[in-house]
């Protein structure tokens, strides 16, 4: 399972997010490339990227084509 919890915060990787999505990682990391969507800066031990709820809401927005990046960054 790619969901780790960290200081009582709930954090998912890339690859759950993607799984969730229903897209392929190509989409996704395409979509980080163009700008689409913005990645948090933020890895556990691995290297893995992590994403709170309140990111992966803006990406599943953005997918879902009801907001722009630029929308969700007010």
């Amino acid at each position: 399972m790619a969901i780790e919890i960290i200081n009582k915060v709930t954090y998912q990787t890339d690859n759950e997010i993607i799984k969730n999505l229903g897209i392929s990682s190509a989409t996704f990391y395409d979509w980080i490339k163009k700008g689409r969507i913005t990645p948090p800066n933020r890895f556990n031990h691995r290297g893995w990227r992590l994403w709170t709820e309140k990111e992966i809401k803006k990406v599943f927005q953005i997918k879902s084509g009801f907001f722009s990046l630029q929308e969700l960054s007010n």
